[in-house]
């Protein structure tokens, strides 16, 4: 319980302190900002595949799912899922593709969590160029928000087309 409380709280420092030392990076050379790979984050709450969506939509090859689960099965053996346990209590990623996808630097990246703290994490942490998420989020994370409920998946990916489309990233 206690150990469970100091990670959070070292979680949550480390995503203000990411966010207290960063400067801004505006780049205005829109041709490298065009779309071609996606890092998809949810939990186990959302259940749908949005790959195939994302894939038409967005017409990439590259897609990368991750979910978080709560408790995560020791005979589970997709590398798409990951728990807390996969970090520790200072912060660290365990996994050698959790430390992958932060490094990897994704054209765009797609939290579709509303408040989950270790989805926060990577996400603050990853080297993606875009970041998308849900409004009733810590603005930080995100160059763009959408305020869509979180069971309207339509919606969410057609104003995210809309406003790639506007800022030319499609």
């Amino acid at each position: 319980m206690l150990l469970n409380w100091l990670k959070e709280r070292n979680i949550k420092l480390k995503i203000d302190r990411k966010f207290n030392n960063q400067e801004v990076n505006e780049s205005t050379d829109n041709s490298q900002n065009l779309i071609k790979s996606i890092l998809f984050l949810s939990d186990e709450s959302y259940n749908k595949d949005l790959e195939p969506v994302l894939k038409d939509e967005f017409s990439v090859n590259i897609i990368d799912k991750n979910i978080y689960v709560n408790k995560l099965n020791k005979n589970d053996v997709d590398e798409n899922k990951f728990s807390k346990k996969n970090i520790s209590i200072f912060g660290k990623f365990k996994t050698e593709r959790l430390k992958q996808l932060v490094d990897f630097e994704y054209d765009l990246l797609i939290n579709y969590s509303v408040d989950n703290l270790y989805l926060k994490y990577l996400t603050a942490n990853s080297n993606s160029k875009f970041k998308v998420g849900f409004s009733d989020c810590d603005e930080r994370l995100y160059d763009l928000m959408i305020q869509v409920n979180k069971e309207e998946d339509e919606v969410f990916i057609s104003e995210l087309k809309k406003y790639l489309k506007i800022l030319k990233k499609i």
